[in-house]
């Protein structure tokens, strides 16, 4: 027994210092034999259960592996993974970029590039880390987040198929540990995806970053930083409340406390605080993350929050489209109260202030 334990721990090191296509090769072969053949999963219910502990076995980090990889984390309770999202249009590469400036939070480009951040915050980024980094729709999520049938935003139901599910996970994995590795002094990510991002058929599947976190090392976390902006300014950003509502719906489900996800913790942001209060509108934030606010208040972002918050002022066309996509919010907003409400109140505070 121990020999044959040794040997599967073995093994298990070799293929995760494999390449990327290795992986995914093996991976696949042993998805479609071993459910077959594998004595571990002679007593599994179905087919698909033993995929899930095959694919758990496959990309389970060593012992040796994971102190590598959780040196700096493991005083702080292991790494950490956190998703920027809200609506379409609500801001969430803005508040990526403000977080990304905490020293041991790396920032994943998708949007927007490493050139943005401050300084002090770009020297996190060595060669090897940004020639790892892949565009927007190149990148594992864009494929692992497919939402083909939209059972997941519509039903809350994961229809994806296992195998090709298996693969793209085992890509995101190996995507963010080699991020880890290379960083020494990061144990944060942080990422963002819109609902939807890309097309109609993409969301963030909430479920999965939990578990991608646990392959970050021992004890990884998961963190959702939910964005809320006014629908109408949204709409205008780059969104469209064509086809838009069930992922609105979502929205309101998380801010309400009606959606949640075991291992994975909510914190929410008002777009419109953050411009007008950003130290009151990310206090709570940096605590419940554990960052430093004020590396985060040092962004650059936020230094240009004024002319972000009135470059629209004189803009007669952007006025004008404003004021139909606000008539056709008031038409629907009593559908999504929490979420209304959230936004105003916030709001409110910035107006008091002015």
């Amino acid at each position: 027994g121990q020999a044959h334990a040794c040997n599967f721990r073995y093994l298990i090191h070799r293929f995760y210092i494999m390449g990327a296509g290795a992986r995914v090769f093996l991976l696949a072969l042993h998805l479609v034999i071993g459910c077959e053949s594998t004595d571990a999963c002679e007593d599994h219910a179905s087919s698909l259960t033993c995929r899930k502990s095959l694919l758990q076995k496959a990309f389970q980090v060593t012992e040796a592996e994971g102190r590598k990889l959780t040196t700096t984390a493991a005083k702080k309770g292991g790494p950490k993974l956190i998703l920027v999202s809200g609506g379409e249009g609500c801001g969430t590469t803005m508040v990526t970029q403000i977080l990304s400036e905490a020293s041991n939070v790396l920032g994943i480009p998708t949007d927007w590039t490493v050139d943005e951040l401050s300084t002090q915050a770009q020297e996190k980024y060595s060669s090897s880390i940004l020639s790892h980094f892949v565009t927007a729709r190149q990148d594992p999520f864009d494929s692992l987040w497919k939402d083909a049938s939209r059972s997941y935003i519509l039903k809350a139901v994961d229809e994806r198929e296992s195998e090709t599910k298996a693969e793209n996970f085992a890509k995101a994995v190996e995507y963010l540990n080699y991020s880890l590795q290379q960083a020494r002094q990061v144990d944060t990510f942080v990422y963002h995806r819109s609902m939807p991002f890309g097309t109609r058929d993409k969301t963030p599947f909430l479920e999965d970053l939990p578990a991608l976190a646990k392959q970050l090392g021992n004890g990884g976390s998961a963190h959702l930083v939910l964005v809320i902006r006014s629908q109408p300014a949204s709409w205008l950003s780059h969104a469209s409340p064509d086809d838009y509502m069930a992922f609105l719906k979502r929205v309101e489900q998380l801010v309400a406390g009606n959606f949640s996800v075991n291992g994975l913790s909510v914190s929410v942001l008002s777009y419109e605080q953050l411009l007008c209060d950003p130290t009151s509108a990310l206090t709570d934030v940096a605590s419940e993350l554990g960052l430093d606010l004020a590396s985060l208040l040092e962004s650059p972002q936020l230094k240009h929050s004024d002319s972000t918050v009135h470059r629209h002022d004189d803009d007669e066309a952007y006025q004008a489209k404003l004021v139909k996509f606000t008539e056709q919010w008031e038409s629907v907003r009593h559908m999504y109260p929490t979420y209304d409400e959230f936004q105003h109140s916030h709001a409110d505070l910035c107006n008091e202030s002015a």
